[in-house]
């Protein structure tokens, strides 16, 4: 995760973004290097943090079977989007959400 080069642009692209724990500060823990990283984040941090460790993987994918590397940007975009979503659900799980948007009731 920290040697790839596309893994560390796509993490620091995040770090921008959203709340993250620090590249610097992750160590080489073992085999569960990835448990002991989630158990020291927030709960605010531990999302982004799966999310991007999720689209690494799959930018991993993507070299091994040569196809090109999706864009950062377009990783950063993706990411901040579904963690908006999956937030937004966590906070309003019985509105309807359509394209982005809420019902909105009005008081009588």
């Amino acid at each position: 995760m920290c040697r790839c080069p596309l893994a560390r642009m796509s993490w620091e692209a995040m770090a921008k973004s959203e709340s993250m724990t620090r590249l610097e500060d992750i160590t080489n823990t073992g085999t569960e290097w990835a448990l002991h990283l989630l158990n020291r984040c927030t709960e605010e941090q531990r999302l982004p943090v799966i999310m991007t460790l999720w689209r690494s993987w799959h930018v991993r994918n993507e070299v091994v079977h040569q196809k090109p590397a999706p864009a950062i940007e377009a990783s950063r975009r993706l990411l901040c989007s579904y963690i908006d979503n999956l937030r937004c659900i966590q906070q309003h799980p019985h509105e309807d959400i359509v394209k982005g948007k809420m019902i909105m009731y009005t008081r009588s």
